[in-house]
């Protein structure tokens, strides 16, 4: 019999999964066990089954007896061929450091001892106002300095619950990248950078259909699937969430129609970042040895995206 090859696509967050599960990842000839948004109502149900047991999974310590769900996930998968999961809460939640990433991944070795992993970094700079604009959406109030706890010109280590959203140490993009190479092996793991994506998707596309050893085909579309909300519409957003709940929020949004007011101010076309020029600098010195370190270990020339000098 055919022996069953598991890979599993684990993010980061903010490096156009959502894309690749929409126009790419249902087109390789393979069993893809990922999100699908054009499927038959069937499949869509497999999908949330899938992730249900998946996140029940990502809640309990690589260290106890979970076999029963280690079956259960081996049994959504084709016995024999290509099997491709794709979940970017894999990396785990910047709401705790991204911490739960490594318990995670020992997970995926308990139920694949030889899977393949593909792991897309992002640039720590443009990730951070990304996670920092979905905080927003998701009602966080404070600024940016705090979202990533920088305080008085330098960053300071958070404490899940208290302080800022997450920190910089938990960027570190060569060690985590090191972590999943010594544990799944350097042959079964392909690191690569979001910004290959952005400025040559051929190339990127074809290097991970290479690593699955897959065709690969023409995406189905090479439009964003995330629309990018406006600066003014989450400024908004930001003045609201400090004096309202998410919560109260969404009970009197028929009332105030703030969805409408919302709307509205996303069509203002205000190109602003919340992260200034200066912030993004410091942010991007102090993670220049570890993406330099990056740069050697992937051999990729990540100082043509910015990631170092």
């Amino acid at each position: 019999m055919k022996r069953r090859e598991v890979i599993f696509h684990i993010g980061m967050p903010k490096t156009a999964t959502s894309y690749l599960q929409k126009n790419f990842f249902p087109l390789l000839e393979l069993q893809y066990l990922g999100k699908h948004y054009d499927s038959a109502i069937d499949s869509r149900k497999r999908d949330r089954e899938f992730a249900k047991v998946f996140s029940q999974l990502f809640s309990m310590q690589a260290f106890t007896d979970n076999s029963t769900i280690y079956r259960e996930i081996s049994g959504f998968m084709a016995p024999e061929g290509k099997v491709l999961y794709s979940n970017e809460l894999i990396c785990g939640s910047s709401r705790v450091n991204f911490s739960n990433a490594y318990q995670n991944a020992l997970h995926l070795k308990k139920i694949s001892q030889d899977a393949k992993i593909i792991f897309i970094t992002r640039r720590q700079d443009t990730l951070i106002e990304s996670l920092y604009r979905q905080a927003i959406r998701g009602g966080y109030s404070g600024s940016i300095e705090s979202f990533i706890n920088y305080r008085k010109g330098r960053f300071e280590r958070s404490v899940p619950g208290k302080g800022g959203w997450m920190d910089i140490y938990s960027l570190d993009l060569y060690s985590w990248s090191l972590f999943y190479r010594e544990l799944f092996t350097e042959e079964r793991t392909l690191i690569l950078p979001y910004e290959m994506l952005k400025s040559d998707k051929e190339r990127f596309l074809a290097k991970i259909s290479s690593f699955m050893a897959v065709d690969c085909p023409k995406p189905r579309s090479d439009e964003s699937t995330n629309a990018r909300d406006s600066y003014a519409m989450l400024n908004a957003m930001r003045a609201l969430n400090i004096c309202l709940s998410k919560r109260v929020q969404n009970r009197i949004n028929d009332i105030l129609f703030f969805d409408r007011i919302f709307s509205f101010l996303n069509h203002i076309a205000l190109g602003r970042e919340f992260l200034s020029e200066r912030l993004a600098g410091e942010i991007l010195s102090f993670c220049e040895e570890s993406n330099e370190k990056l740069s050697d270990l992937i051999g990729e020339d990540l100082a043509r995206y910015g990631y170092h000098g």
